[in-house]
């Protein structure tokens, strides 16, 4: 299992995008990978899971697909949408037929115990995959 915490400034508002929320608004969007060195990928978010919450915590996974052509595999890509700008995420492939590959990101997000604000530490939580 891999695990990546991204820090973010407070200013920035990275993290404020990357809710259960935010992915349950935009679910049947369309989400570009931007690669420098080939054409963007388009995904589509086709899922969004929700784990265990509590006060103190929001867990939810989103899964994405995408053509078997791609050439994406398991790591960070850069993401753009319409509505949520650019997110980085590390997506997992997780299952494959001969027209699509779908991908997971599984979050684990963090809120400070003092305030109903999430704090800025969000741990994503991946299993590997043998997909690539």
């Amino acid at each position: 299992m891999t695990t990546a915490t991204v820090l973010a400034e407070p200013e920035t508002g990275m993290n404020e995008q990357l809710t259960l929320a935010a992915f349950q608004e935009n679910l049947g969007a369309e989400f570009r990978v931007l690669r420098p060195e080939a054409k963007p990928v388009t995904l589509n978010l086709i899922d969004v899971r929700v784990g265990q919450c509590t006060p103190n915590q929001e867990q939810f996974s989103v899964s994405f697909a995408g053509p078997a052509d791609s050439g994406l595999g398991q790591g960070s890509f850069r993401l753009e949408h319409e509505r949520m700008d650019v997110i980085d995420l590390f997506l997992v492939p997780i299952g494959r037929d001969r027209n699509q590959i779908q991908y997971e990101a599984v979050f684990n997000r963090l809120h400070s115990r003092n305030s109903a604000a999430p704090d800025h530490r969000i741990s994503a939580t991946t299993a590997t995959s043998s997909f690539e």
